[in-house]
């Protein structure tokens, strides 16, 4: 079995944060969904709460817009500069 990933997040968040530092106008990135049940019983990936990560990148940029709707198990987040 696969351990489970327990970073609580540090990873993916500097991930974002260097992706952001590096834009001239904006990113975008999807992350799977912890509210999704197949995501969330999957040990193995990391998911994250859509609402919380809508917060934590506002830390960013204060435009940031969260799509979901596509995809059952996962969310996509467009960060712009202001």
């Amino acid at each position: 079995l696969s351990e489970p990933l327990e970073d609580g997040g540090d990873y993916t968040r500097k991930t974002i944060t260097r992706l952001f530092d590096s834009c001239r106008k904006g990113c975008a990135f999807n992350l799977l969904d912890a509210a999704h049940e197949w995501t969330a019983n999957r040990l193995d990936l990391q998911s994250f709460d859509a609402d919380e990560m809508v917060a934590w990148c506002r830390t960013l940029t204060a435009d940031v817009e969260l799509i979901k709707g596509y995809a059952d198990n996962s969310f996509t987040l467009y960060l712009r500069r202001s």
